[in-house]
């Protein structure tokens, strides 16, 4: 904003206020020989005084741990004593394989209900094309000879 004094009165007022809370570094050094500057001295500072142990849970406390040990036991009783787990899932997977084919052939299948081997499984040959061409102009010529009669009718 380009007010310089503004900004070195309220730099003076900062500094002033810092250091009569005792918020800089040097000030708390100083005066004290235990000041910490970052959190791994911290940590240090506590386990050289009073080592953190660990602490193990051998039940569960909370619903939490309730629902994460039932689920664990269940999955442990799963694959220990379930003798028919492989058959159970090789029967799942067939399942699904027959499920993905019938959507296949769903999606094969046009309009008409006829399949795309079915569609295809009669080839067109040249001839036929030719003999459609053959029939489209006998019926153009057969209707330009309907016209003119109607038309010699009206005249007459």
């Amino acid at each position: 904003m380009g007010d310089i004094e503004g900004f070195q009165k309220i730099s003076k007022v900062y500094d002033t206020l810092m250091k009569s809370a005792k918020f800089t570094a040097a000030q708390n050094k100083a005066e004290s020989g235990e000041y910490v500057s970052a959190i791994d001295e911290f940590i240090l500072l506590c386990e050289r005084d009073a080592p953190i142990e660990r602490y193990y849970i051998s039940e569960p406390k909370d619903k939490p741990d309730e629902t994460l040990a039932d689920m664990r036991n269940y999955v442990h009783r799963l694959v220990t004593e379930e003798m028919n787990l492989g058959n159970l899932i090789e029967s799942a997977v067939r399942t699904m394989a027959r499920e993905e084919s019938k959507e296949e052939d769903e999606d094969t299948t046009d309009n008409l209900g006829l399949t795309l081997d079915e569609i295809t499984e009669e080839v067109l040959t040249d001839g036929d094309f030719t003999e459609h061409y053959e029939r489209l102009e006998a019926e153009a010529d057969e209707d330009a000879a309907t016209i003119r009669d109607l038309l010699e009718e009206d005249d007459g």
